[in-house]
């Protein structure tokens, strides 16, 4: 998880937010020179944290919050709580 999110941060920088959206797991991976199928997941982490961190931008900028992103956080959201209600069981 870290080199993935270490990586990411080297991938958007520079770039602009549209461009940062944009990127994917598999750009993650690829920049690593891979990953292994049991760490896939790590990439996925990297990506939606960029994209909740664009999305947490531009709420409290109130900027206006395309669709594509919208629908982002909302998958983002109901994976999260999904995850934190399994540690409650």
């Amino acid at each position: 998880a870290i080199a993935t999110s270490s990586m990411i941060t080297e991938i958007a920088r520079g770039k602009t937010i549209e461009e940062g959206l944009k990127i994917t797991k598999a750009d993650v991976a690829d920049a690593l020179d891979g990953l292994p199928p049991i760490k896939m997941h790590c990439s996925n982490l990297a990506s939606d944290a960029l994209a909740e961190a664009i999305y947490d931008y531009f709420s409290k900028n109130k900027y206006e919050i395309s669709e594509g992103l919208k629908k982002a956080h909302e998958r983002i959201k109901q994976e999260r709580d999904y995850a934190e209600g399994l540690g409650e069981k």
